[in-house]
């Protein structure tokens, strides 16, 4: 009972309570005040402040950027709020952010910084993307974020704090899936049936790609999965509750959005869980009966008659037209000369092909040639090698989330790149703990 005492004062120590209310209370503040153009202004400028003064201790910049702008943003598209209407933290504000945040953590480290070889890779493919906008005519593809997420690419690893990455950034994601259920899952219950919502998702062209968003919250789900397997010794039965039911309603958003690629990545992530856990019987018997006691709630409430529609459409075969697609990219790839084969033709693809690649790998490929692919696959290399040395379980969020960019490419969005960009930082913490276990066996 002691040690669990420790391990509990340990854990809480890793939370800077002042920061999280300070996340919580300008989260509520811009999801419920009426937007007011000047208070907007104002509310940039504090977030500003607070994010810079509260991440002066600790990792919680993973928190401001997420939470303030990523998760506001899928929820006022999702509810089909005005794009004007909600506050958020514009492209220039998150700049600043940034670079204000990796400014007081370099002073804090006295200009002390390791690289290792995953970190290295990031930063080469932030500077190539970065680059990529000043060699084409047409930038129409390269939106205001794009630079911001090239400056997470780069600086990134620098943003967080190695001793508190792991479990900040997973409270970052618990709490971005807490407000996305708060926000979005009243809107979808005040339907008279799931049917009637589902339509309204297919036919309303503002409301939020159901793929994207899908991503975001297996970010959300998976991250909180991981959250609540590794510190089950640390935390009480009412968080351990909170966050089961915030997986639950999670779940129950991208059931409703019927993203057939997310539904796949959870059977994945829930194989994935039982093949790691294959010595354990018990722990593997209790969760195949809570998700069959879950199916079958679903199943008979008709969640999943959206789902079972979408897999048995005629496209599915033909990956919805995406296998066309991928062609048409490839081909003009290979029509390029040898420097754009090599460094890519830039965010382009769209204006030629005349839509998306709908796969990040086809994608980087086009957009930054045999370079940034190699350098893009030679970091998921990295990575995994050091997962399956280090933590198993980081495996139930990288491979599905891997899976989902085989029909999209989030690349260049806010949300993947800093998960990416964390991870290293997460790892070295892992290893630091490896090590002092190792040490007193």
């Amino acid at each position: 009972m002691k040690n669990n005492n420790i391990e509990t004062t340990k854990l809480l120590e890793r939370i800077d309570t002042k920061v999280f209310f300070m996340i919580v209370g300008l989260m509520l503040f811009s999801m419920y005040f009426p937007y007011n153009h000047n208070i907007a202004i104002v509310y940039q400028v504090m977030a500003l402040i607070l994010g810079v003064w509260c991440c002066k201790k600790n990792s919680c910049g993973i928190a401001f950027v997420l939470i303030l702008n990523i998760t506001r943003e899928y929820i006022a598209i999702s509810t089909m709020d005005s794009f004007s209407a909600y506050y958020s933290l514009n492209s220039s504000v998150m700049i600043i952010y940034i670079l204000l945040l990796v400014g007081i953590k370099l002073y804090q480290k006295k200009g002390i910084i390791k690289f290792d070889m995953a970190q290295m890779l990031l930063v080469a493919l932030g500077i190539q993307m970065f680059m990529s906008e000043f060699g084409v005519m047409n930038s129409d593809e390269y939106n205001t974020y794009f630079p911001v997420v090239c400056c997470i690419y780069i600086l990134g690893t620098l943003m967080v704090e190695e001793k508190s990455s792991n479990f900040t950034v997973k409270i970052a994601f618990l709490l971005s899936g807490l407000f996305m259920a708060i926000g979005i899952i009243p809107y979808y219950i005040s339907h008279s049936s799931i049917q009637e919502l589902t339509a309204l998702i297919n036919e309303n062209g503002l409301l939020v790609d159901r793929n994207y968003q899908s991503l975001f919250l297996m970010l959300c789900i998976l991250n909180s999965v991981v959250l609540l397997i590794e510190y089950a010794q640390e935390i009480n039965i009412f968080f351990k509750t909170g966050i089961v039911a915030i997986i639950v309603a999670d779940i129950f958003i991208i059931v409703v959005g019927a993203s057939r690629s997310a539904i796949l990545g959870l059977i994945m992530a829930i194989i994935l869980y039982i093949v790691l856990n294959v010595k354990s019987i018990s722990r593997n018997i209790i969760f195949l009966g809570a998700i069959c006691i879950l199916f079958i709630f679903a199943y008979n409430t008709g969640l999943l008659e959206p789902i079972l529609k979408r897999f048995a459409q005629g496209d599915v075969s033909s990956g919805n037209g995406r296998f066309t697609l991928w062609t048409q990219y490839l081909a003009n790839f290979k029509q390029g000369n040898l420097v754009q084969v090599i460094f890519g033709r830039g965010l382009i693809g769209k204006s030629i092909v005349g839509a998306p690649a709908h796969n990040l790998f086809v994608s980087i490929l086009f957009s930054f040639g045999v370079l940034g692919e190699t350098i893009f696959l030679l970091y998921c290399v990295c990575i995994i090698i050091k997962v399956l040395k280090l933590c198993k379980l980081e495996l139930i969020i990288i491979i599905p989330i891997l899976f989902m960019c085989c029909t999209l490419e989030p690349y260049y969005r806010i949300e993947f790149a800093l998960y990416i960009a964390c991870i290293p930082a997460m790892l070295v913490k892992r290893e630091e703990r490896e090590n002092e276990r190792t040490k007193y066996i």
